[in-house]
Order: C-alpha cells, then structure tokens, then sequence
C-alpha cells in the first residue's frame, strides 16, 4: 500500500518532470510501469503474508523477493522496453534493464523500509526503542567522523585502499543489534544518502574509478550493507519477540504456580481442620461431650506414660449412676438421655 500510494500519481510527476525534455507517452508509460511495479510488489507480499514490522528474517526474504527482485525486474524489462523505443543511443536494451533494475531495486530496499517503520505507513504496535545511552552517541558520532572524512578528504590513502566505506560496517552492526526496524532503515538511508553523494559530487569514496564503475561498486556496497542490517533487524526482532513470549509464558506458570500453591495450602488446612473434627468425634460421645472409650484409652496411655517417665503414682476415678435403668423404664430413654448429659455437665 505505501507503494501503491507513491506511485499512483507518478504519472503525472512523471509527465511534469519530463514536460519539455521527454516525449509525453514516454513520461505516461514510465508512470505507468511505476504503478505496475508497486502493484505488482503489493499483491506479492499480501499473498505471502508479509508483516511490515519486519519481525522474522523470512519476512526480509519475502520483500526482497517480491520488490527489489520480481516486481523491480518486471519493471525494468518493460521500462528498458520505453528507453529502446524513445532513445536512441549506443546503449543497449540489457543495459537500460540493468540500470532501472538497479536504480528501483535499491529504493525499494532503502526506502520502503524506512517508510514502514513510521506513520502513517507503518505498523502502529511498532516494538519500542531503548532508553539512549552514552555508547549510542559516541558510535554515531564515529560514523559521522566516518562520513565527514570520506566527503571532506576524498584524496586521502584510507579513501584510495576503499577502506571508508568499510568503516560503516561496525556502526550499521550496532544499530541493527541495539535498535528496532525503523531506526536500523533510518541508519541504512543515511548511509547510502551519503555514499551517493559522495559518487554524484565526484568525492570517489571507493577510489580513483570511472563514473558508471564508481556508481556500481556502490550499488553493490549498498545492496550489500542493507542485505547485511535489515537481515540482523529482522534475526534480532524474532529473537527478542520469543524471548518476549517466553518471559510472558513464564510470568504465567508463575502466576498459575501461586495460585495453585495457594490452594494448596488453602485445601491443607481444611483438610486438617476437618482431620481434627474427625479425631475428636471418633473420640468423642455425641451425647455427653465426653470422651468415650477410644479418647479414654488415648488419654489413659499418655498419662501413664508420663506418671513412668516421672516415677508419680497414678490413680483412676470412676463414677456410676445408680439404678439408671430404672429411670429409663419409668420415664423413657429421652429422659435418661437428658439425665446422662446433666450429669455429665456437673
């Protein structure tokens, strides 16, 4: 869609660019071939599921393939297509594919990242940056060192071995290994602004080449650096997203952990609540409250064995009600019952 939305009216920026300069079909057509490109890269990409935050390396092979790749070549056989036809120079057809090949491959895969990681292009739940550190600005710092001397002293020896641009490399590891998508795309367009500045102002980054060998070698460089951080992103952003979902797995087995020890010992002591109810009724008359003939012999042993271990005497009293049978013939067993828990309230 963000494709889709730029190049809808390059027809017309193409026509007007071109007003003067270019025949107007041939400003039409190349418009044209613009949006077929986008749409074409579009109806990929949504068939494959692609997800614009860049989270798993295979989404980076799905937008490579179907933009810079499929959608960009298409684009370049029909637009080497219109070059042939409208001019007429020494150059060849392969060589027209080449150059829109090249030149629509590499914006794709410069700048479609970087408009997929703000609004209102990109994702809304885009991962949060981390906190700016101390390190963060001493390694841009380096790499502006970096830039600024290879603009400024384009004639040094470092320049002629092709060793400054090589010295990106550590600052794009480093954005790419501490930062999300977005800032990593924002890092991969500076450099390459930079770099393509660099050639077009004549500072020869990469040595004393020809014009078309100098703007090769840094297509190549770039095609290579971007392959090189959105692929360390994207690793990156997949291994942080499970170690995400497994911090979150694990927060909660440890929430379900304590609920369950809690119910645990929630059951624990209920069960020895009701243990202990259970001890005293089977110890316990129902009637009298007293204890009945299993909690007498459980008390009887334990005094016992104190009376040994303290070598004291032991005595026993025992009560009986005289002619209760007859209480219970005259007046019935409720009344028996009620005389047997008065007396054994006193």
């Amino acid at each position: 869609r963000t494709a889709v939305a730029e190049d809808v009216p390059r027809v017309v920026a193409e026509i007007a660019v071109g007003w003067g300069r270019l025949p107007l079909p041939e400003s039409a057509l190349t418009g044209l071939v613009n949006i077929g490109e986008a749409t074409l890269a579009y109806a990929l990409l949504r068939r494959w599921k692609f997800d614009p935050r860049f989270a798993a390396p295979a989404d980076l092979a799905k937008f490579v393939l179907a933009g810079p790749l499929l959608a960009a070549l298409a684009a370049a056989f029909a637009g080497g297509a219109i070059y042939s036809a409208f001019t007429s120079t020494e150059t060849s057809y392969l060589e027209f594919v080449r150059i829109w090949w090249f030149g629509d491959g590499l914006g794709l895969l410069i700048l479609t990242p970087l408009l997929l990681g703000f609004r209102p292009f990109g994702a809304a739940d885009q991962a949060p940056a981390p906190a700016w550190r101390a390190a963060d600005a001493a390694v841009v710092a380096a790499a502006a060192a970096v830039l600024a001397f290879m603009w400024l002293w384009p004639e040094s020896r470092l320049v002629r071995l092709q060793m400054g641009p090589l010295l990106l490399f550590p600052f794009v590891i480093y954005i790419s290994a501490r930062y999300t998508q977005r800032w990593v795309a924002v890092a991969v367009a500076a450099s390459s602004l930079v770099l393509v500045a660099s050639v077009t102002g004549g500072k020869n980054p990469f040595g004393p080449l020809a014009p078309r060998d100098a703007m090769m070698r840094t297509q190549e460089f770039i095609f290579v650096m971007s392959m090189m951080a959105l692929g360390l992103a994207s690793l990156l952003a997949q291994v942080r997203s499970r170690q995400r979902d497994a911090e979150a797995a694990n927060r909660g087995l440890r929430r379900l952990n304590d609920e369950l020890e809690a119910r645990v010992e929630e059951r624990t002591v209920e069960l020895r609540h009701a243990n202990r109810i259970l001890a005293e009724l089977a110890a316990v008359d129902p009637l009298t409250d007293l204890y009945n003939r299993r909690g007498l012999m459980d008390i009887g042993q334990r005094e016992i064995a104190l009376a040994r271990r303290g070598g004291r005497s032991l005595a026993v009293m025992m009560m009986d009600l005289d002619h209760f049978k007859q209480i219970n013939d005259r007046h019935g067993h409720q009344v028996g019952d009620e005389t047997l828990k008065h007396c054994a309230a006193l």
